[in-house]
């Protein structure tokens, strides 16, 4: 798998995403789309299987698509729509009916249809619904103040399970169910053998608030005043014991004893615990000696949690950690751009007034090229730490001038770097290393701007620039026109021997199909926002990757990839929250992926 390096103004690099205790730097995002959320005390967080974010609070179910809310509550406009306005669990069936637990009774929206059934059974009416799952056998189980039910949707009909006062439930990778109590101690259920099994007290309050099963498959008991309980061996009740981590451990506490929620954290592979005070972070490991607590609470600092009640945490399908507050409302921690950090090049921006970067080179000797702006070049050895730098390339000009760098490419025949620019075609020769890049003044074309400058397959380059593609041998000396038409080709790449691609400004990609032996054009197909084969006009960067994958930066439609089944360029942006639409560079550094913006 690649990682992706974001260039965005400034040149961003991107490490392995390994969490730590040690150097953690989550930082907590406000949903600007929420902002105007009507009540920020939230109680439950739930993504359904269309990927709608649910958002229970004491005032009412919002349905959330990423742009906008959609309210569900009683109100002078819609009197009976809900049993209550104070919601406290979410649990979507197979059927895509989403059961809604209320401060008084059971609710059930059917989301094909919109309509609300509000069960009448007497079982729910002014009973607080703590819980809702669904077993391995399609059953519903609904846990309550008065006791554990198994509901029927067809008949509005269920029967007492459990009397205990329920507030958390789990159903296990066994197919187990657990059920936590408010005061009453932790019970198993096992359908294979109909049994029962109820656990010793495990804290002084005998209180069950949450259940989790990680990934390691160890159960995490949460409880309501005394803190975390790890099980050991919890299914061989002769060997069972347990862990508990408290928050006046001196050595390593937990943020608080009163446990709201608990959620893992694949990307990071951390699990989290939202507390009365805050969240408690630990790594996912088998070894009880890798329990080390990593404690947030609330700050006033920019992108800190902004509050300390977490009520509801949740992951969504993009690896992100959802977090409900009571009283703070909503925000989120983007857990997959942990490791980013910012280089801002205030070397290179004190002699450009620049740190903009056009284009980016990586040449054989692991030095970095970067073109700055409109203001120079710099050249970073990656082994020193050295930068040399050129703000004007042309020596024998009166005009002591930048132009601006398009493209960079460096020859694995000879080893010449060719730089692409608004003024034309420029050559550096690595065994004149003292000598700034040369312009090469051989044809009229290579005097306007070049766009783009990439090898070919037939030991020369592809040089594309305004109204024309041309190729030109290793050494500069053979010129062959392929396209000359009015167009701006920003970019080009070969993806075999018979077919270039090339990008333009105003109508997308173009397909073109060459014969080997003349490089003269046999066929042309467009891929542009007319014929919905792309989403961008303008394409300003193209790419094949090691694994022969066509990538597209656009201005608007951000990263595309080629589908060859469907035969069509997919925009990540609008699969993914990538975080730019604007991509102009875009290159590889071993298991690096490189995008400049």
């Amino acid at each position: 798998m690649r990682i992706l390096i974001l260039f965005i103004l400034t040149i961003i690099i991107f490490r392995q995403n390994i969490y730590s205790e040690e150097a953690q730097n989550f930082q907590f995002e406000k949903v600007s789309h929420l902002d105007n959320l009507p009540n920020n005390e939230i109680l439950s967080l739930y993504q359904d299987s269309d990927g709608f974010i649910w958002l229970a609070t004491t005032g009412g179910l919002y349905q959330f698509d990423g742009y906008d809310l959609t309210e569900y509550r009683s109100n002078v406009y819609n009197f009976n729509l809900l049993t209550h306005n104070r919601i406290t669990c979410l649990k979507e069936d197979e059927q895509k009916n989403l059961y809604i637990g209320t401060n008084e009774g059971l609710n059930i929206l059917n989301k094909k249809t919109g309509h609300i059934i509000k069960s009448k059974h007497p079982q729910f009416s002014r009973n607080y619904i703590a819980s809702i799952t669904q077993t391995a056998e399609g059953e519903i189980w609904v846990g309550t103040n008065n006791g554990l039910y198994n509901y029927c949707l067809e008949k509005d009909s269920c029967h007492k399970i459990l009397d205990k006062t329920i507030k958390g439930m789990l159903v296990d990778s066994k197919q187990n169910i657990w059920v936590g109590t408010w005061s009453e101690g932790l019970f198993r259920y096992h359908p294979k053998d109909k049994k029962w099994i109820e656990y010793p007290q495990l804290n002084e309050y005998n209180s069950a608030h949450v259940i989790f099963e990680d990934s390691q498959n160890r159960i995490w008991i949460g409880s309501f005043g005394k803190g975390i309980t790890l099980l050991q061996h919890p299914y061989d009740m002769k060997k069972l014991s347990w862990i508990t981590f408290s928050a006046e451990d001196p050595t390593n506490k937990i943020s608080d004893n009163y446990i709201y929620a608990i959620t893992e954290n694949k990307e990071t592979k951390t699990l989290w615990f939202g507390t009365r005070k805050g969240i408690s972070i630990t790594t996912v490991s088998s070894q009880q000696s890798d329990i080390k607590w990593n404690n947030i609470y609330p700050s006033d600092t920019p992108k800190a949690l902004p509050f300390n009640e977490v009520d509801a945490l949740i992951n969504d399908k993009q690896g992100n950690i959802w977090i409900g507050t009571l009283g703070g409302g909503i925000c989120y921690v983007k857990t997959k751009y942990l490791g980013f950090q910012t280089d801002k090049m205030p070397k290179i921006r004190s002699l450009f007034q620049s740190n903009s970067v056009r284009s980016l080179l990586i040449d054989k000797q692991q030095q970095i090229w970067t073109g700055i702006g409109t203001s120079g070049l710099a050249i970073l050895n990656t082994k020193t730490g050295e930068i040399r730098t050129y703000q004007s390339l042309d020596r024998s000009s009166s005009i002591n001038f930048f132009t601006r760098i398009h493209s960079m490419v460096q020859s694995s025949v000879n080893g010449n770097i060719l730089l692409g620019t608004q003024n034309g075609l420029y050559v550096y020769h690595p065994n004149l290393s003292e000598q700034p890049p040369m312009k090469i003044k051989k044809s009229t074309k290579f005097r306007q701007p070049i766009y783009q400058v990439i090898e070919s397959q037939f030991e020369g380059y592809w040089i594309t620039g305004k109204n024309f593609i041309c190729h030109q041998d290793a050494n500069n000396q053979q010129e062959i026109m392929v396209l000359n038409e009015k167009n701006d080709y920003n970019t080009i790449i070969q993806s075999n021997h018979s077919t270039i691609w090339a990008g333009t400004t105003s109508d997308g990609i173009i397909q073109i199909k060459i014969d080997p032996q003349t490089l003269k054009v046999k066929q042309i197909k467009k891929y542009n926002i007319q014929n919905g084969l792309l989403a961008a006009a303008n394409v300003k960067y193209l790419y094949q990757d090691n694994k022969k994958n066509i990538w597209a930066g656009t201005d608007g439609g951000g990263l595309c990839v080629y589908d060859e089944n469907e035969d069509k360029f997919v925009s990540i942006n609008q699969i993914t929250d990538f975080p730019t639409d604007l991509i102009t560079s875009i290159t590889e550094q071993r298991r690096n992926f490189m995008v400049g913006k």
